[in-house]
Formats: C-alpha cells, structure tokens, sequence
C-alpha cells in the first residue's frame, strides 16, 4: 500500500507541511487513480490504486472480511463508499462522524455509518470500479474539510 496523503484531527485549512509523501493538515492529492480511506477517529488518507486486487485493498483499509458498498453523490462527484457488512457485530462498534456526515448528504439518516470506509469511484458499464481521478479526490477532500467543522446530522429512527 503507498499512502500519498495523510491528515488527521486538527486544522483542516493551515498549508501542509509535506515530509515525504505525508502531508499534515490539508491533503493534496498527487495521484492520478486513488482511492481515501476514512477513519472514524477523523484520518483521511489518500491511497494510490491498488497494483494488487481491489477487493484486497478494501479488505486491508476497512480492516475486515466482508464488504458492502454504496453509490453516492456529493461535491460534484458520484463515488462509491465501501463499509466493513459486520461492522456492528464486531465488538464495541465506533462512528465514523466523516461517513455518516456524507451519508447525511443524500437525505435523512435512520442510521450512523461505524468502521472505516474507503471511497472509489462508481463502476463502469463492465461493471469494473473505477479509481477516483485527481479531480475526484480533491472534491472529496475539500468536502471532507468542510464536514469536519459541522455538527452531525440528526438521526431518525
């Protein structure tokens, strides 16, 4: 796995401090296919295309065995958000504050996104899944900074 960008809790609009390939506080993206993987203590990273299966990337960023995913649309740019399909069964499960806020986006919640999640682009008519471009990717993060200072969508139950 290469990490290409990296930013976590903090100032999501101070200039990056770039070391190496680790960018501290707003992401840039520098490659061309990527996919973001987000925690839910807040870190976004910008991961470029797997060289390997994508399905084992997944597995490795979600840090899980079973994948589900959803197509979305927010900044423009129409993804995909995969989830770890046992997060809530697997012990004390966690919110991720970032998913649920995009999920927020498309209408009212009747539940929290938990675990990390990784976005791609939406699959082609092969139905291969794209990579996010850097245009993508830079909409996503911009959108993300944006998230991160917002309070948490209600939710219905």
């Amino acid at each position: 796995m290469t990490v290409i960008a990296v930013y976590s809790h903090g100032d999501l609009n101070s200039e990056p401090q770039e070391t190496g390939r680790i960018v501290a506080g707003r992401p840039r993206v520098v490659a061309d296919a990527s996919t973001i993987t987000i925690t839910p203590r807040n870190e976004v990273r910008v991961n470029a295309w797997p060289d390997e299966s994508l399905l084992s990337h997944a597995y490795e960023q979600l840090e899980c065995q079973t994948v589900g995913a959803f197509n979305l649309h927010a900044a423009g740019v129409d993804f995909s958000l995969w989830y770890d399909d046992e997060a809530l069964y697997n012990g004390d499960p966690e919110i991720n504050e970032l998913a649920t806020k995009i999920f927020g986006r498309q209408g009212p919640l009747c539940w929290a996104i938990v675990g990390p999640v990784m976005l791609t682009g939406i699959s082609n008519h092969e139905g291969d899944t794209q990579p996010l471009n850097r245009d993508q990717a830079q909409r996503l993060l911009d959108l993300l900074g944006e998230l991160h200072r917002e309070p948490m969508p209600e939710i219905h139950r």
